[in-house]
């Protein structure tokens, strides 16, 4: 892996940047590129004395034949792509025409971002494989690390067998500062849960549902049901788990905001035309407000985890394994949201490992394909480590 391009420079990559250029021998040079080449200018100065080379381009990867010709002249063996995930299969199809391995970060969609397709992505595995190239999507954190833990529940004995897992995204906030909403926040809050039950996915209106968790003897904490990604890594990679729900907690400020908004209507998916331009109203949103989780107070602690209900021995047992987080302690050194910098660390991670004994394999993989303890112990690597609860109630209504 001695040349690594990384196309997009947003928050996931001013964390990934000043990581990498402490591999030298890993990793001999990283190429920058973005539409907008001064943000990847300002990051090259920053780490200009690295013992690893950093070089820029300003690139518009859909015109392809001055993509390919900048790429052919960089020669990397590794694209990371952090680009819209609408452009997944393009970059793909790039990294195939120079003879490069492939990471992303989240399931390729449609342009809205809403609909998901990885099955076309996966399409793309015999191409990968007669290359003999790697390609890996959905390397994010919540869409490798869940599935990690519960592969290694079952490796490691935990389980014999798994019927059940709830994913819990949650933040224990002393409620001092009052936190930003992102998009994100409010995407999830407009659109359908979504849920496999029974080993059928199958949707509820946003917000319907909801229950308490609580774990160590701590305070209840009412959650949501909300979709998420989480559920299609599941559905592809495991199957036999017959029910997996995703819940999420939710602050009373981004509810009060999301109430007022969603009663003018700007929650909407659907378009609506202003001065001759079909726009829907949420599609606006995206664009004035602030990308990633949301921001809150420096001392909130994000609880990231799934709670894995099956048998051992013939008898039925919970165990709840999470990550835990404070957005005062790795996440700001980079200037980032906790759950930028945990995606940020998944993906390094991951692409670490791209080309090493167990991640080498051709074809088109998530994650959850490998040994879950290759990803999980190099994120550990990198400070980000898991604890496991023995003793949890399943999620009830």
């Amino acid at each position: 892996m001695s040349k690594i391009l990384i196309i997009g420079c947003n928050d996931i990559t001013r964390v990934i940047v000043p990581l990498l250029v402490t591999k030298k021998g890993l990793v001999d040079e990283i190429c920058i590129a973005s539409k907008n080449k001064e943000e990847c200018d300002e990051l090259k100065r920053k780490y200009k004395d690295s013992p690893v080379r950093i070089v820029t381009a300003g690139v518009d990867v859909t015109i392809e034949e001055k993509a390919l010709l900048m790429m052919r002249i960089f020669g990397p063996s590794l694209i990371i792509n952090l680009a819209p995930t609408y452009l997944n299969k393009h970059i793909m199809g790039i990294a195939l025409k120079i003879g490069a391995s492939y990471i992303d970060m989240k399931f390729y969609t449609d342009e809205s971002g809403r609909e998901c397709l990885i099955d076309e992505q996966f399409a793309c595995a015999e191409d990968f494989y007669n290359k003999n190239k790697t390609c890996v999507t959905g390397c994010s954190f919540n869409t490798a690390a869940f599935i990690c833990l519960t592969r290694l529940a079952l490796s490691d004995g935990t389980f014999d067998s798994v019927s059940n897992i709830d994913i819990i995204d949650i933040t224990e906030s002393n409620g001092e500062k009052m936190s930003v909403p992102s998009i994100e926040d409010f995407e999830r809050l407009s659109a359908p849960s979504k849920y496999i039950e029974d080993g059928e996915v199958k949707q509820a209106p946003a917000m319907s549902i909801s229950t308490e968790f609580s774990y160590d003897g701590k305070e209840p904490t009412k959650i949501y049901q909300f979709a998420s990604p989480v559920i299609e890594s599941y559905e592809r990679g495991m199957p036999e788990i017959k029910n997996v729900r995703y819940f999420a907690c939710l602050d009373q400020n981004t509810a009060y905001i999301a109430e007022v908004l969603s009663s003018v209507g700007m929650l909407s998916t659907e378009p609506v035309k202003v001065r001759g331009v079909e726009i829907a109203p949420i599609d606006f949103l995206a664009s004035v407000l602030p990308s990633g989780a949301s921001a809150g107070d420096p001392s909130d602690k994000k609880i990231k985890g799934v709670i894995i209900t099956g048998t051992k021995n013939g008898e039925e047992k919970s165990v709840f394994m999470y990550f835990e987080c404070n957005d005062s302690e790795e996440p700001a050194k980079f200037g980032v949201s906790t759950a930028s910098y945990l995606s940020a660390i998944t993906l390094l991670s991951g692409s670490m490992l791209m080309g090493t004994q167990g991640w080498d394999i051709p074809g088109v993989f998530t994650p959850g394909d490998f040994d879950p303890k290759l990803l999980l112990d190099k994120m550990k690597e990198f400070g980000v480590h898991y604890s496991v609860v023995k003793e949890v109630r399943r999620l009830v209504f």
